[in-house]
């Protein structure tokens, strides 16, 4: 099983296409509830583990960009920050929505992902994304264009500046920031949520068990 497409491509390229699945980590939109009403000002949220590192026992690169990223960015823009980590600022499961809720605009400055739930669950909250090319980032974004004609997902270099200068842009145009978060809450739900990839996963467990 693959969770995004660069995965899956690369277990093509392996040999391996005959076993290769792509599923991605769906959604479980039902937890989420009404999406976010933030509307006069841009708020930005983040959550996960700042402390991940890469490599064998996390001795490699730091892969959340959360310090030094998100949280220079963040005051460099003058942007209010809302956000959950691990081991500072932990918050219970059940909490979530209700911190996606108090943001319009959802960041990632990963080195590399999966398919992120954290990233996932807030653009189906209505919280735009800006978001390096990490995952499934890019194929949301594509998919979006697909379907949509527009996106909600701005992709960008893994640095300070470029997320200062993605947020920013969309602090002088929140009507663009709803609409950006409206168009990731459908695709949300019409391609990444666990509705959506029933019938998807039904096949792989069936065909596992066979």
């Amino acid at each position: 099983q693959a969770c995004n497409r660069p995965m899956y491509d690369d277990l093509l390229a392996a040999g391996l296409g005959d076993l290769a699945v792509l599923l991605t980590n769906p959604v479980n939109t039902a937890r989420l509830g009404e999406p976010t009403r933030v509307r006069d000002r841009l708020v930005a949220e983040w959550n996960g583990n700042a402390k991940h590192m890469s490599g064998p026992g996390g001795t490699g690169m730091e892969v959340k960009g959360f310090w030094p990223i998100v949280v220079p960015a963040c005051g460099a823009a003058q942007v209010e920050l809302v956000y959950a980590e691990a081991h500072t600022k932990r918050l219970p499961y059940e909490a979530m929505p209700g911190l996606y809720r108090t943001a319009n605009v959802a960041l990632c400055a990963s080195l590399y992902e999966g398919a992120s739930n954290s990233v996932m669950e807030a653009m189906g909250t209505g919280l735009a994304l800006i978001t390096t090319d990490c995952g499934n980032a890019r194929e949301m974004r594509d998919s979006q264009l697909e379907h949509f004609g527009d996106t909600g997902v701005v992709l960008v270099e893994r640095n300070v500046a470029a997320f200062v200068e993605a947020l920013n842009a969309l602090k002088h145009d929140l009507p663009r920031v709803q609409r950006m978060g409206e168009i990731n809450r459908l695709e949300i739900e019409a391609r990444w949520s666990w509705t959506a990839c029933r019938e998807g996963y039904l096949a792989f467990l069936r065909r596992a068990l066979s």
